[in-house]
């Protein structure tokens, strides 16, 4: 009986994380699948409304370029038609030939016999250790009897309807796996960290997931990851300003395993093929000219951490997966620690950078080479670090002020559009200075700095900016001179792409932004968050006091930076005088949400705060709304979507 009773208070005391811990197993068995029992097929699309046969005989050949993911292909499967009741097939066999350049990769013989008059027709292959990429499909057929083989039109090109089956990893294993992990993580938590303060839980929200992320994403999977190596490399060997070509594209050479780059500027391998592509070593007999032209605009102190480690990789190896996977663990705990600060300075808000840091797109870009999470982090910290010393009576010390000086400065060099938050450190009162002299001083010098070093970047960008994206001149001519429609346009581009927008800002795609997460995550996870700012709202409504001009400040500045967001898409990707402006993705605005969630929570208070923010967060919010739980449930369930879909 007594047993029983432990049994029971342990339950008690931990309910909410073993609730969490079901549901998210529950949510795993639920949408977490692949293609079949263990298989992951790949197929021509859209050929079954525009069939027809082709006939061979007599040694004709059918040939055609197939991409080939690298795995295990355990059948190869085609649609013939045979007209055994008219040809005597007896005397007819067919050949089925996978070859590239250096050989054949598999080859088989079918007799007309075997296949039955339902198709399609399996040929079991067997074959193992294939590498990504093109492959040459020949079918040829011997003797006078005709053999049909249904082809049809795909996406403008004649192609054969064919299937490839590979082994998969099966679901079984895979949710068993995740399970396991499941109960240790969620234990881990209840035993350890259950209670503790809100960056003890970010430290191992962070941390535990961003391992999660940098194991099911390949290297170089988020968007645009051709031009963000690219551009972190050259800037490693010291080249600060990309060289740019006669035509006035930024173009230099690297060394990019073959058949990776596609014309988006992404890259779409698996898991699989990048292991494959481990010994690849980065040397000048393996590299190409690539052109990165978005990311030649971005400044070469967006990408110190990635710079650093590829240079660090240098000095003991020259392999391209280790010196890739180093920058991305380099850039991940460049913007942990970054986090970390911001959530330890500020005196309100910490929860909202926790929600902020552990979003799936800002988690999946943290462990990545993109710069686009450690913007994110630069915005969160500075403004902690505002609010502290403006909602507390402390003084400015020397490591906070040489850590404001850089945080301003870095955010200034990372991306133009989001400078504007430095106009927020006017709000840090003149006594946090130690008087009116040193806040002068200091409000000249830092102002000045910030200024200065925006400003030179800006003037390079915008050379190769006008010389490149040609339309970018009449598309600022077209706004100056038509205000009333350009404001036209922000309203249906809020109407149109509002609700995409948010969708992505969540996780609704991942990757290089291709693959399509279960909408009913992206919407549970909305919901969350919803409910969460709503309670915030209401209890901060409690306490009437409101520091007004600090919430309009706030509000003009973070919506002058939105509207820096959509000017600059407008200018640079969108013809002149599009009714809305397309191409917008939701992680350019994940930076404004920590000011956001400031202003609609009612969090910013005309009084003083907690410096260390402990109590509010850490042993009553945290616990009471289960936000580590949450998030660790929802998380492991876009983790192992990732996983399900890069595996091969």
């Amino acid at each position: 009986m007594t047993m029983l009773k432990k049994i029971v208070g342990i339950i008690k005391t931990h309910r909410t994380a073993i609730v969490m811990c079901i549901l998210t197993m529950v949510l795993l068995f639920l949408f977490v699948e692949n293609n079949g029992d263990g298989y992951i097929y790949q197929q021509e699309p859209d050929i079954a409304e525009d069939s027809e046969q082709v006939y061979l005989i007599n040694e004709e050949t059918y040939t055609q370029s197939i991409s080939f993911p690298a795995h295990d292909l355990e059948y190869l499967t085609l649609r013939f038609d045979l007209k055994k009741d008219q040809y005597d097939y007896s005397q007819s066999d067919i050949k089925v030939v996978l070859r590239r350049d250096e050989g054949i990769v598999g080859e088989w013989t079918i007799f007309p016999e075997q296949i039955p008059n339902s198709y399609p027709y399996y040929i079991p292959t067997s074959l193992h250790d294939i590498a990504s990429g093109d492959v040459e499909l020949f079918i040829v057929a011997s003797g006078e009897a005709p053999v049909g083989l249904l082809v049809g039109n795909s996406h403008g090109r004649i192609t054969a309807d064919y299937r490839m089956v590979f082994d998969s990893y099966s679901r079984a294993k895979l949710l068993l796996i995740a399970f396991g992990i499941t109960v240790l993580l969620f234990a881990v938590y209840t035993l350890f960290l259950r209670g503790k303060s809100v960056e003890r839980s970010f430290v191992f929200l962070y941390l535990t997931l961003g391992i999660l992320y940098l194991i099911v994403c390949p290297i170089l999977s988020e968007p645009d990851a051709k031009n963000h190596y690219c551009r972190a490399y050259e800037v490693s060997e010291g080249t600060l300003i990309s060289p740019v070509n006669t035509e006035g594209d930024a173009e230099n050479t690297f060394s990019i395993p073959e058949g990776w780059t596609t014309e988006s500027d992404s890259i779409l391998v698996s898991l699989y093929e990048t292991w494959y592509q481990r010994e690849f070593v980065i040397e000048e007999e393996t590299q190409e000219l690539y052109q990165y032209n978005n990311m030649a605009l971005y400044s070469p102190v967006s990408y110190l951490p990635q710079a650093f480690s590829f240079a660090f990789a240098r000095l003991f190896t020259g392999n391209f997966l280790f010196s890739v996977m180093l920058a991305r663990i380099f850039n991940f705990l460049f913007s942990a620690v970054l986090f970390y600060l911001a959530i330890k300075l500020t005196p309100i808000g910490k929860q909202y950078i926790l929600w902020i840091s552990m979003l799936p797109m800002t988690l999946e870009l943290g462990a990545s080479i993109s710069c686009d999470t450690v913007v994110t982090a630069l915005v969160c910290l500075l403004i902690s670090m505002v609010c502290r010393f403006r909602y507390t009576d402390r003084i400015i010390t020397v490591p906070e002020l040489v850590l404001l000086y850089l945080t301003a400065l870095f955010l200034s060099q990372y991306k133009i559009v989001y400078v504007v938050f430095c106009l927020l450190l006017f709000l840090i009162p003149q006594k946090a200075f130690g008087g009116r002299k040193q806040y002068i001083t200091h409000a000249v010098i830092l102002g000045s700095l910030v200024a200065i070093a925006s400003l030179v970047w800006l003037h390079i960008s915008g050379d190769f900016l006008s010389s490149h994206f040609l339309l970018s001149n009449y598309q600022k001519d077209f706004i100056l001179n038509n205000p009333l429609r350009f404001v036209l346009v922000l309203i249906n581009t809020v109407l149109v792409y509002g609700a995409d927008i948010l969708h992505t800002m969540a996780g609704s795609n991942l990757g290089a932004l291709s693959f399509t997460t279960n909408l009913f995550l992206v919407i549970l996870l909305l919901s969350f968050v919803f409910a969460w700012i709503l309670r915030e709202r209401l209890e901060n409504e409690k306490d009437g006091s409101k520091d007004t001009l600090v919430r309009w400040i706030f509000a003009l500045v973070t919506a002058f930076s939105a509207l820096l967001i959509l000017t600059s898409e407008y200018l640079q990707w969108n013809d002149v005088g599009e009714k809305a402006i397309g191409g917008l993705q939701g992680r350019y605005f994940i930076p404004l949400l920590f000011p956001i969630c400031l202003l609609v929570t009612n969090a910013l208070k005309n009084k003083n705060a907690d410096p260390d923010g402990g109590v509010f967060c850490a042993e009553k919010e945290l616990e009471r709304k289960a936000h580590v739980p949450m998030w660790l449930m929802l998380n492991l369930c876009f983790g192992i979507q990732l996983f399900m879909h890069f595996i091969f």
